[in-house]
């Protein structure tokens, strides 16, 4: 996984947590690129340098460096014609589940997959893997149920479906009788509708592939999967994630930049960060710097990303994630750990916290509890735009404009012995704590 791939999962989960909060049953699925050519050319190549693999793994290159060693496969195909045959017939062994094929498949795809969940991990993401391949068999029962209905056509070796308003069709089979991602996301659409009995499905990829959603949209009423109204579908497309240098982001050799790289350097830059703010007090041990710097670096990432329009681009830079003042996960951090703070400075716990609920009002007199207040009670309606735009970034100035408000009303007015300002308090807490677990954020105790 590259940087490429940070949008898609971390607007994904945390637009699923807002469904679920809301009570819907959620399917997470992860649609992995898990089948194809390239499979028989990694199947080929794996075997080339060692038909023992699954026996002696660590002599098998470079294997766990996967982007590696799909380059070195690609070169070789590229270059050498008798490895490219041998490549495509691997492919062709791979999808009629030909047993020593599906064995190293299945090799290449764990190795994948313990690289992902390292990243999901740090990530705090949870999915339900569910590729291209798991649609190979529904595509072949598809297509002959399109034929029988007589909606693709014959076109130079190919079967397609023309849709109106496309000047390239949707091939469902292509000339050499290959199955391509266009018939595997239509039988992905059928199967999520018809077999899952799903009534709401929200694509999260790159705005780059927004006429393929619209093409498959249309195709799938065409092909009778659907009928308008029936569900709600949704292309929920983001923008290019770039350098500080506004370029793609890549490593120090010109690479692609891993995504499991970007997040440790990411915490590496927030241990630094607090270390020498340590330096003044030090309240921290270096235990706790370790495990804050982890949820802070991280944090910082997702929310820099979460708070952009998700369909423009934007420029990664760790200076202005980590920046303390502005709108950041720092900054919001710092007003979240203000209010623990104030809690210990008062000693009021959980319990007489509970205590005051039952027993007491809030009662607004001052100019900044009621600006306060008011912004509170604007999280049912800041959630329903966010559902009906997929605009995760109005959760993020929601918690922001908590934390300038609670910052205000800090500022001016004294909470210790006041049970209304106290309960005020614990609303914003309470608020700031359910909008960070929405967008998938873990607070620490301080910075």
């Amino acid at each position: 996984m590259h940087v490429g791939h940070l949008r898609s999962t971390i607007l994904g989960e945390s637009i699923c947590r807002i469904l679920e909060f809301l009570g819907n049953k959620v399917e997470r699925i992860n649609h992995v690129g898990d089948w194809g050519t390239q499979f028989g050319m990694l199947i080929a190549y794996l075997e080339s340098i060692n038909p023992n693999y699954s026996n002696e793994p660590e002599k098998c290159g470079n294997i766990r460096d996967l982007e590696e060693f799909y380059k070195n496969a690609k070169k070789k195909f590229d270059e050498d014609k008798e490895f490219k045959k041998i490549s495509q017939l691997k492919t062709v062994e791979l999808q009629k589940g030909e047993p020593d094929a599906r064995k190293a498949w299945q090799f290449i795809c764990q190795i994948s997959r313990d690289n992902f969940e390292k990243v999901y991990e740090k990530l705090d993401v949870h999915l339900t893997e569910c590729g291209e391949s798991f649609y190979n068999d529904l595509c072949q029962k598809l297509v002959k149920e399109l034929e029988e209905k007589k909606i693709i056509i014959e076109d130079k070796g190919a079967k397609i479906i023309r849709v109106e308003g496309f000047n390239i069709p949707m091939i469902i089979v292509k000339s050499d009788g290959g199955i391509g991602y266009d018939s595997t996301d239509l039988a992905a659409l059928d199967y999520r509708i018809n077999t899952l009995k799903v009534d709401w499905i929200i694509y999260v990829v790159a705005t780059e592939q927004s006429d393929h959603f619209k093409m498959l949209f249309k195709a799938g009423e065409i092909a009778g999967i659907y009928k308008k109204g029936q569900v709600r579908l949704d292309h929920m497309g983001f923008g290019l994630v770039q350098g500080a240098d506004g370029k793609k982001i890549s490593t120090r050799k010109g690479g692609s930049f891993k995504l499991i790289d970007l997040l440790e350097e990411g915490q590496e830059n927030a241990a630094k960060e607090m270390e020498r703010r340590n330096e003044k007090n030090l309240e921290m041990t270096p235990e706790y710097i370790k495990e804050a710097s982890e949820k802070l670096g991280t944090s910082a990432i997702k929310y820099f990303d979460l708070k952009q329009f998700r369909t423009t681009g934007y420029r990664f830079d760790f200076k202005k994630m980590l920046d303390d003042k502005g709108n950041t996960a720092v900054y919001l951090f710092y007003s979240y750990v203000r209010i623990c703070s104030i809690y210990r400075k008062i000693n009021i716990d959980e319990k007489q916290i509970e205590e005051l609920i039952k027993t007491t009002k809030i009662e607004v007199k001052e100019k900044s509890e009621r600006k306060l207040l008011a912004h509170l009670l604007l999280f049912n309606d800041v959630i329903d735009d966010v559902l009906k735009d997929l605009a995760l970034n109005l959760l993020c100035d929601y918690v922001y404009g908590i934390a300038v408000k609670f910052s205000e009303f800090y500022e001016a007015c004294k909470i210790a012995g006041n049970n209304s300002r106290i309960l005020l308090t614990e609303l914003c807490k309470r608020f700031m704590k359910l909008s960070f677990d929405l967008l998938c954020l873990t607070p620490i105790e301080k910075i």
